[in-house]
């Protein structure tokens, strides 16, 4: 036998029969350069993760991942194909919609327990929340919403399964997220149905950078008359007219790419309209006689001023009331007193026992509230100023009328009255007596040498009182206005009173540097100033002469407004001295309220004086 075979016999009979197993002492061989053939394959150890061995170059098959896997030495290395990803079905997420996003991810070579990543542009990632490898071919992943930032976009995706191969597909997620407004929802503006321009503007951004498109999503401001403008979101046009406040609600839509936001807004429009006024202050009374002496013909020099006239246009909400003053006249001298007889108009004196002065006129207006202060009032037209006492006949240097009528376009103030007998010490004129109503101050009270200069200035509405003589000669009463214009001088018991002075007018909003701020624009609600005009007149522009060649100076003739509509008659005239000796002169005519709304048709005249500063309720209406 040989010694080969004589071996293998040996081994064979060692063997446990019981077992079918060789004893491994037996086994003394090794293996080198070995081929395997047949097509089923070779099967190697396989077993739980638990019972791996730990010699190096060891090749089993781990039943716990389901690779095979060898022994390096140090650590166990999974042998596995690397997964490939072919494509996403979501692209784009709204990183600001909140919520999650499912995406699924194609591909191939996927292993159960694979783990998803987001690879950011700038170097930062997330994982993905949850995933659920569906089969080798496709993995459905979630993440947050929130997650995905604009400044890593676009996002690329990483696949990594169990046995550390990996896959990743770069920029396959970019983050689009919708626009946010940054105008709030709700009213935007309060407007009149008369405005033209900007109304208002709405406002959103995109965290893209993207272009933002504004829109409606219906036709509720087109419909309007109103345009949104879709680059700059600004709201403008002129609204349809309409009778009554509408709020117009519509839905704002930012689009800023594929992405949209709407927000619900409004816009109220109010119905406006132009109203013109024309106003007409009372006139101021003319002088009384309280005896016979001195009786003559020139009737023509104590009379009193004509109230001022003034048109104004605003613009007013239907359905605002306002309230109108209509000024009473100021009261004549009369045969035993001086005139005394409206709320606003400086007081006439009777000094001494010969001549009387007369009262300055109530001033006109209209006011926001139903109170008669500087504070509620829109317009006013101040009143005449009265005239002074005299002797008929003996003229003396000079005259003796109230102021009449607005002297300054641009400030309203009143003109002042003329000088009376004696030179003037007041220093406002050489011809002049008691001071017109200024812009921000009642006129002075008329002086004069001799005088005994007892006048009063005019205030706030108020006429200053007339100065009262010892025997000839009482000072005109100042007429109401916004500012009274001041009282006019006696004369020293010499001849002729120096006329109060007119009150001032005012046009809220015309006027816009009063030295009392509030006085300077419109406050009041609903009402918005548009235009206005003082009508002027010079100082003494009726004229003439007296029997001693001095000028008259008259100023009783009132700015012919017979266009706002017939009747006018007598209405804001100065008076006139008196033709009976004793007697009194003719008082002053009332002032008056026009007003119209709209820029055409014809004028509603208000004649209804009023009387102890009450005033009258007038609402508005088309």
């Amino acid at each position: 036998m040989g010694t080969r075979t004589r071996k293998i016999a040996e081994i064979l009979g060692s063997a446990n029969h019981s077992t079918g197993k060789l004893a491994s002492t037996n086994l003394d061989v090794s293996f080198e350069n070995m081929s395997d053939t047949g097509t089923e394959g070779t099967k190697v150890a396989l077993g739980t993760t638990g019972q791996r061995g730990s010699t190096q170059g060891q090749i089993r098959f781990n039943t716990t991942t389901g690779l095979a896997e060898y022994y390096t030495g140090s650590a166990f290395k999974s042998i596995d194909s690397p997964p490939t990803i072919s494509s996403l079905d979501v692209t784009e997420v709204d990183s600001q919609a909140g919520g999650n996003q499912t995406i699924v991810i194609t591909g191939s070579s996927f292993s159960s327990g694979a783990t998803v990543t987001f690879v950011g542009n700038a170097g930062t990632n997330f994982n993905a929340s949850s995933v659920t490898v569906d089969s080798s071919t496709q993995i459905t992943a979630v993440a947050p919403k929130a997650s995905f930032l604009n400044a890593q976009e676009p996002y690329g995706v990483k696949v990594e399964n169990t046995s550390g191969l990996s896959a990743t597909l770069a920029s396959q997620v970019n983050v689009d997220s919708s626009p946010s407004w940054s105008t709030s929802a709700g009213t935007l503006a309060t407007i009149s149905d008369q405005d033209t321009g900007t109304h208002a503007t709405v406002a959103a951004t995109d965290p893209d950078g993207d272009t933002i498109a504004y829109t409606e999503t219906a036709s509720v401001l087109s419909g309007a008359g109103l345009s949104l403008n879709s680059s700059t979101g600004v709201i403008s046009g002129n609204p349809t007219d309409i009778t009554a406040s509408t709020t117009l609600s519509f839905t704002g839509r930012a689009t800023a790419g594929s992405k949209t936001t709407d927000r619900a807004f409004n816009i109220i429009i109010d119905p406006y309209r132009e109203v013109y006024f024309a106003i007409l202050g009372a006139g101021g009374g003319g002088a009384g006689r309280q005896s016979g002496s001195y009786t003559g013909s020139s009737d023509w020099h104590g009379a009193g001023g004509a109230g001022s006239f003034v048109e104004a246009v605003y613009e007013i909400k239907i359905g605002t009331t306002i309230y109108t003053y209509v000024g009473h006249y100021g009261q004549s001298g009369q045969s035993g007193a001086g005139g005394s007889i409206n709320a606003y108009g400086g007081n006439g004196k009777s000094g001494g026992s010969n001549d009387t002065s007369a009262e300055g006129g109530d001033f006109s207006g209209i006011f926001t509230a139903n109170s008669v202060t500087q504070a509620n009032a829109l317009i006013i037209a101040g009143g005449g100023g009265g005239g002074a006492g005299r002797p008929h006949g003996a003229g003396g240097g000079g005259s003796q009328n109230g102021g009449g009528q607005v002297g300054s376009s641009s400030t309203g103030e009143g003109n002042d009255g003329t000088r009376g007998n004696n030179a003037p010490s007041h220093g406002i004129g050489t011809d002049k007596g008691g001071q017109g109503g200024l812009q921000n101050g009642g006129g002075i009270a008329g002086t004069a040498t001799g005088s005994a200069n007892n006048g009063q200035a005019g205030s706030a509405l108020l006429g200053g009182n007339g100065s009262s003589a010892t025997s000839w000669g009482n000072g005109g009463g100042g007429g109401g206005g916004f500012f009274g214009g001041g009282g006019g001088q006696d004369d020293g018991s010499n001849w002729g009173g120096a006329g109060g002075g007119a009150g001032s007018s005012f046009v809220r909003g015309g006027i816009t540097n009063y030295s009392t701020s509030a006085f300077n624009s419109v406050t009041a609600s609903g009402i918005v100033y548009n235009s206005h005009t003082f009508r002027t007149a010079a100082f003494g522009y009726d004229g003439g002469t007296t029997q001693d060649s001095q000028s008259a100076n008259r100023m009783k003739t009132t700015y012919d407004f017979s266009g706002f509509g017939s009747g006018n008659g007598t209405n804001g005239l100065g008076g006139r001295e008196n033709t009976s000796y004793g007697g009194a002169g003719t008082d002053g005519g009332h002032g008056l309220v026009f007003y119209r709304i709209g820029n055409s048709g014809s004028y509603t005249r208000l004649a209804t004086v009023n009387t102890g500063g009450t005033l009258t309720s007038l609402t508005l209406s088309l």
